[in-house]
């Protein structure tokens, strides 16, 4: 029986980048997707409508505010039990296997590892000196901070799904609470409230999360800045504008990185080509 990989997104505005991450995940061998498309303006539902024609995805839209902790409520209890692995990831979130082919590999290698889920450490890209929006992400994006780097000891989680996590509960949007614990890929136990686990260095060398926070200038000011810091916060309420000092805080471009293009970049084109021709787009 085919293992069953489904990654869970909440997505705003992304119809640009959909395609790309969407094809990055089929390499990774995840075979469901359940989206949440949380007010998008743009063709973001549109793009997801026709890719669910074709494969095998979820949409739920939510409206409003104050929608981050139900929406991980939803896919922890009607998700995970129809599932093998739930994967938690953003947009600008593609996790990169180092030692194995896919992320499926890392998975398979590990089912049986005494704990609910695993903590994937993020991995922070800037904006390679890009002011105009380039077209691919993994492409274009080649360069990294350290890895010791303070926002990599960030991490989200992978959870083990048809009741092999035990209890799970949606207490920390990067680090649940779960009957048989969190770990990394090292085998060290990570408190459910440690999001950022700034406790242990992050361990990097068997998956890692790659996290394009900046992108470009322009795709800071259009998206990011006119979406606001999540999904729980109204326009006007305290903390929800992002200023522009968010940008050049992440903005790390210290070290030319482009192993991920290297290991997919023959694979993900001619797939985004494949999907788009499916789609009609």
């Amino acid at each position: 029986m085919t293992t069953n990989i489904t990654v869970a997104s909440m997505q705003r505005n992304e119809g640009k980048y959909i395609i790309e991450w969407f094809a990055y995940y089929l390499l990774q061998g995840v075979n469901h997707f359940v989206i949440y498309n949380h007010m998008s303006t743009d063709e973001t539902e549109a793009i997801w409508r026709r890719l669910s024609r074709h494969y095998h995805i979820d949409i739920h839209n939510r409206t409003g505010y104050n929608v981050h902790y139900p929406m991980l409520e939803h896919a922890l209890t009607e998700v995970l039990p129809t599932t093998d692995w739930l994967v938690f990831a953003d947009m600008d979130e593609f996790y990169f296997p180092i030692e194995d082919r896919t992320m499926r590999d890392v998975l398979e290698a590990r089912k049986d590892w005494d704990c609910s889920a695993f903590g994937v450490y993020w991995c922070q890209f800037g904006s390679s000196g890009y002011i105009d929006d380039p077209e691919l992400v993994l492409q274009s994006y080649t360069h990294r901070g350290p890895l010791n780097l303070s926002t990599n000891h960030h991490m989200k989680s992978i959870v083990k799904g048809r009741g092999r996590a035990g209890s799970v509960s949606g207490t920390n949007p990067h680090v649940f609470t779960t009957e048989h614990g969190t770990i990394d890929f090292v085998g060290r136990v990570i408190p459910p409230h440690c999001g950022h686990n700034a406790s242990v260095e992050p361990c990097h060398e068997v998956m890692r999360l790659n996290h394009y926070q900046c992108k470009s200038w322009e795709y800071f000011k259009t998206k990011k800045q006119a979406r606001g810091s999540t999904a729980d916060r109204p326009p006007e309420a305290p903390g929800a504008q992002i200023p522009d000092s968010v940008f050049h805080d992440y903005d790390h471009n210290e070290v030319f990185d482009d192993s991920i293009w290297q290991k997919y970049g023959k694979q993900l084109v001619p797939k985004i080509k494949e999907i788009k021709e499916q789609i009609g787009i």
